[in-house]
């Protein structure tokens, strides 16, 4: 399958049967600015930094989530860590965990330990390692990880946060980008400060 958006519409289109069918939703054109698939064969399209519309090509259901109105710090990015969910870093810095059994999108900053840690804690980068650990690194509190049991992404118990120096809550000196090096060494980048590893 295909899928397209033009004046408004979402279409989706048979390759083999050489057939297009519209969608049952709207999008608005000048804010589309992706359509990709997941581990699981289901279809997003991003709605610039407003949010996303979530397609479900076997039963044809949809849903529509909204991200928070947040001035950009960051581009979008989305990570799919299979069983354990699907994370995306929206460009106003909030990371959001897709619930695929509720089809609902969960804000992180609003779950312990990140609402206890930091309020309204922002995120610069998202990572998914070879061994399926979720680094996030933030714009005041330092690099996360995310270790998840296996079928249990609810819980939060493997998260923990790694401090640095020099580090403020309004993210002039949080982390900005974290690198994964051949080795597996996990690198995180300080604005403006240099990195640690």
């Amino acid at each position: 399958m295909l899928y397209v958006t033009t004046a408004g519409k979402a279409y989706e289109y048979d390759i083999v049967r050489r057939q297009w069918t519209q969608l049952p939703f709207a999008v608005q054109t000048d804010e589309t600015s992706g359509i990709f698939s997941d581990k699981c064969g289901k279809i997003w399209f991003r709605e610039g930094g407003k949010g996303l519309v979530f397609y479900d090509p076997t039963n044809k259901s949809w849903h529509r989530m909204s991200f928070l109105d947040q001035n950009a710090i960051g581009e979008f990015k989305a990570v799919d860590a299979g069983e354990n969910g699907l994370f995306f870093l929206t460009p106003g810095g909030e990371i959001m965990l897709y619930d695929r059994d509720l089809q609902q999108l969960v804000r992180l900053s609003q779950t312990p330990p990140f609402a206890d840690d930091v309020p309204n804690q922002r995120f610069y980068d998202i990572m998914l390692d070879a061994e399926g650990t979720i680094w996030l690194s933030t714009t005041g509190n330092g690099v996360y990880k995310i270790n998840f049991p296996r079928r249990l992404f609810r819980m939060v118990d493997g998260v923990s946060a790694v401090q640095t120096q020099g580090q403020t809550s309004n993210g002039k000196c949080g982390i900005r980008a974290l690198f994964r090096s051949r080795n597996g060494d996990i690198w995180a980048g300080r604005a403006g400060r240099g990195s640690t590893g």
